[in-house]
């Protein structure tokens, strides 16, 4: 919740306002921003190589060019900067863990009356795959891509040395904080299948920083976690740490050293 609903008017807005969501996860289901690519298409050709009918993929256009995912030149539609990159996965910044999550949401919250009722999670998958957790880690890194940098440039670190951040993932926020910070050492703690996609990304960063060492959490420690992230003004730490009601008997670390 963003906003509170005082009004009959608020109450509609906020209660018909999964229609744009809907047609956002249609056509992410169709592959429609990958099938467009940088082409320009008209309404019939795209419809034969999406395989849908011409009239509702017209709806469904031109919904998503009233939202500027779509740009419609004449007749055609060819894809804005954003469906042609990330949405689109032939493009090298497609962001398709996270776009797959987010769909996978949309059945899920259609769950919430069995929920309520039930008073039972509908989550079905094991959090300790280490395949679901390999998705779910490059999901969370695409989801912050954005907002490291920008939480990294209003934490002054330049007097600390060292930054730990436990549970973090995908080391997203480390690298981020490492890049804006040379002098910075930083360990990412976290599960091991969520490391090895730590692993994978510091390779890649413009940080630089190689990764001495891994190891995993204790299993089942997931559970009723409580996140809270900490910056200590004269401690040269940055914590991003879980409460638990057990104590891991393995702590899993991957540490950059500048």
């Amino acid at each position: 919740m963003t906003r509170q609903i005082a009004t009959f008017d608020d109450f509609r807005t906020t209660i018909t306002a999964y229609r744009l969501s809907r047609v956002l996860i249609a056509s992410l289901e169709l592959n429609l921003f990958t099938t467009i690519g940088m082409k320009t298409w008209t309404i019939p050709d795209l419809a034969r190589a999406a395989k849908v009918s011409e009239r509702g993929l017209a709806i469904l256009c031109r919904n998503l060019a009233m939202a500027g995912l779509l740009k419609k030149i004449g007749e055609t539609y060819r894809n804005s900067r954003l469906g042609a990159t990330a949405l689109n996965a032939q493009h090298h910044a497609y962001r398709g863990d996270y776009l797959r999550l987010i769909t996978s949401h949309w059945s899920d919250w259609g769950r919430l009356l069995e929920s309520v009722k039930t008073g039972l999670p509908l989550d079905h998958d094991e959090p300790d795959d280490p395949a679901h957790r390999r998705q779910f880690t490059w999901a969370m890194h695409h989801r912050t891509l954005e907002t490291a940098p920008k939480l990294a440039a209003q934490v002054d670190l330049r007097g600390a040395r060292t930054l730990l951040d436990l549970g973090g993932g995908p080391g997203t926020y480390a690298m981020a904080f490492l890049a804006k910070n040379p002098k910075l050492r930083a360990t990412v703690c976290d599960r091991p299948a969520a490391l090895a996609v730590a692993k994978e990304i510091a390779a890649t960063h413009k940080a630089r920083a190689p990764l001495l060492s891994a190891a995993g959490f204790a299993h089942g420690i997931h559970s009723r976690l409580l996140r809270c992230h900490l910056v200590l003004e004269r401690a040269p730490y940055l914590f991003a740490a879980r409460q638990s009601s057990g104590v891991p008997a393995r702590l899993g670390c991957v540490e950059s050293r500048r």
